[in-house]
This record gives C-alpha cells, structure tokens and sequence, in this order.
C-alpha cells in the first residue's frame, strides 16, 4: 500500500474513523483512541490528528469530552418546537424500540414552592411520575410530570408501570392550549446516571403546560441530553404560532 501524502493524511485519518462509524465498527457511546494513540498510528504530528478530529467533530460524528476524550456522538433527534411530543410514536416513525421505565408514581397535594413553579394555586391534588424514555436502548429523557386530578380523574388509576403518562394523555384527555419553554442546563450526577451521561453534560429542558378549558392538565419536565436530541421551529412572517 502507498503511504498517504503528507498533506492528505487528516483527511485519510477522517475518513478512516467515519467509515468505522457509519458501518456500525464503531457505535454511539464508543470511546475512540486518544490523540497520541493516533500519532502513533499514522505515524503524524498532533496537529494533524487534530484536524481530523475536528472535523469530524463538527459533523456531529463525534464529541469531545474534556478530561475524558472523544467519543462517537449519538444520533440526534429532532423535535418541532410547537407538537405535543409523543415519543413512543416518534419512536416508532425512526424504526426503533421504544420503552418507558417508571421511577416513581406518588399522589399529593402540591405544596407551596411547586404550585408556585407551576403557575396554579397551592394544595392541588395530582398525580406525580418520573420516568425515563428509552429509544433504541438508549435512554432520551428523563420526565417528571405531574398530572391534575381536579382536571383528569381518572388519571388516579392509571399506574403508568409501562405506558409513558403523556402517550396515556394524548389517547385520554384532549387540551385546547399548550406552552412550551425550553432552557439549556447541565447534568447533575443522579440525573447523568440516568441519562447514560457524564456529569455537568450538556442537556436540554422542555417544560410543557397544557389545558383543557382553561383549566390545567399537566404539567411536564423532560430533560434531554444535548448530544442526543435537538428542538427545531418554522415560523413564517407575521405569524404569532
């Protein structure tokens, strides 16, 4: 085999990652080799290595994880800013299995600094879920939702053991208006755990309000991590939607 020329060589060392990447050598999660490693390899200097990585960083085939190295990126999924998210059928839609994984379920009255989060009056009796989504064998997003008896009683008997709340929401209840918020935070370590992430990672959070007359359904924080998922809109002049 004839030696890569000089001038060419990130763009070999590349290439060689991406197609060890596409063919499914290497899957999301996969740590690859550290830069001296690659030196060694192809037998260059780090500026070199690090040309390739860079790109290939920037097409969002891999990430780089400080104190810890590169890694192969997971796809991201993407998600209109405006729907009423399902996941099991987004899941469905991209091929892929889909799960939800029940933390917790408890039934309260909120207290004070909860209802005060969430924009209701205090001492209203809900129905309380964390949960993670699973796609594909990889966890998407932690939930925590929290669900108003006063507006859906019969979510009182629902145990939401496999069936993700909102999914059961969207074939029970319909709303008439929605809002959503999105913010970018970091991971703390219970939350990264979960999320197959690294402390402090980058993540999304969508809070989602929806009501039904006027009246509150649900109210919902899903956390994604960043490297995974990505929220996109179109808007047109003049619209307000």
């Amino acid at each position: 085999m004839k030696p890569h020329k000089a001038k060419a060589l990130h763009a070999q060392i590349r290439e060689d990652i991406e197609t060890r990447i596409v063919t499914g050598q290497l899957m999301p999660g996969d740590q690859l080799p550290f830069e001296v490693e690659l030196m060694q390899q192809y037998g260059c200097a780090r500026m070199t290595v690090n040309k390739a990585m860079s790109g290939l960083v920037a097409d969002g085939l891999v990430v780089r994880r400080k104190k810890a190295g590169s890694f192969v990126a997971h796809p991201k999924l993407e998600q209109n800013v405006m729907e009423t998210m399902d996941i099991p059928e987004y899941a469905r839609r991209l091929g892929k299995s889909y799960r939800f994984r029940r933390l917790s379920r408890t039934e309260e009255f909120l207290d004070n600094a909860a209802a005060k989060e969430m924009g209701v009056r205090p001492r209203r009796e809900v129905v309380r879920v964390t949960g993670l989504h699973i796609i594909g064998g990889q966890p998407l997003a932690h939930e925590a939702r929290v669900i108003f008896l006063d507006a859906v009683p019969e979510a009182r008997d629902a145990l939401f053991e496999s069936e993700a709340p909102g999914k059961w929401l969207l074939d029970h209840v319909p709303w008439s208006s929605a809002e959503n918020e999105i913010s970018a935070t970091l991971a703390g370590p219970e939350i990264a755990e979960l999320l197959d992430t690294q402390p402090d990672a980058p993540c999304l959070v969508l809070l989602r309000s929806t009501w039904r007359d006027g009246v509150q359904v649900t109210f919902v924080r899903q956390t994604f991590p960043a490297d995974r998922y990505r929220f996109k809109g179109r808007f047109t002049p003049g619209s307000d939607r």
